[in-house]
């Protein structure tokens, strides 16, 4: 028998939960996650076009473990970044995704409120979608108020919807990998509105 010997000390730094690297159709209503790392103090998120680059996102110096990033691009590689503060230096962890190509709302928006039902909900478009399908209800996720069945637009007028309500919408796309969706909630108008 022989044998070598070595010493060395294992990385302790955030690394990335989701999205990881390399995935593809990444749901950007998701936020980014990563694990805490032993002795941080703090962590730092950048998102950009290019590695290493913070033109989408720049969260400064956080001490979450997770940032929801709005407003990502669609059905593009972008890079991540997850930087990890120590007392005498700092460490990052890389990553490359492919954000998923599919609907989000224009009409209404998360949060809106005082929401005319009258106008049609309107959402935008995807180049790889083979469909839509609007619902809302009075729960996440729920379709007891509407439900627009597989539909090829990107507009619905919904029935009547309860005024002075909070309520919640789901925009799901249907790809050829499955269904990636958008979820909202809302509060529509008090008192009686035209139709």
């Amino acid at each position: 028998w022989t044998s070598s010997d070595s010493s060395f000390t294992t990385v302790n730094r955030a690394n990335f939960i989701y999205p990881t690297n390399n995935a593809t159709a990444v749901d950007t209503t998701l936020p980014f996650t990563w694990t805490s790392a032993s002795g941080a103090l703090a962590y730092y998120l950048y998102v950009g076009t290019t590695l290493g680059a913070k033109d989408l996102v720049n969260t400064g110096e956080i001490q979450a473990t997770s940032y929801l990033a709005a407003n990502l691009p669609r059905s593009r590689t972008l890079y991540g970044r997850i930087w990890t503060k120590f007392p005498t230096y700092w460490d990052y962890t890389d990553i490359t995704f492919t954000t998923a190509d599919y609907a989000t709302f224009l009409y209404p928006t998360n949060n809106l409120a005082n929401v005319n039902p009258a106008q049609p909900f309107t959402w935008t478009s995807s180049a790889a979608a083979l469909g839509y399908r609007l619902t809302v209800g009075t729960t996440a996720g729920a379709s007891n108020l509407a439900d627009s069945g597989e539909i090829a637009g990107t507009s619905f007028v919904v029935p009547a919807l309860p005024s002075n309500q909070l309520l919640f919408g789901r925009i799901a796309t249907h790809l050829a990998a499955g269904w990636q969706w958008q979820d909202i909630q809302f509060t529509t108008v008090r008192g009686a509105y035209f139709l």
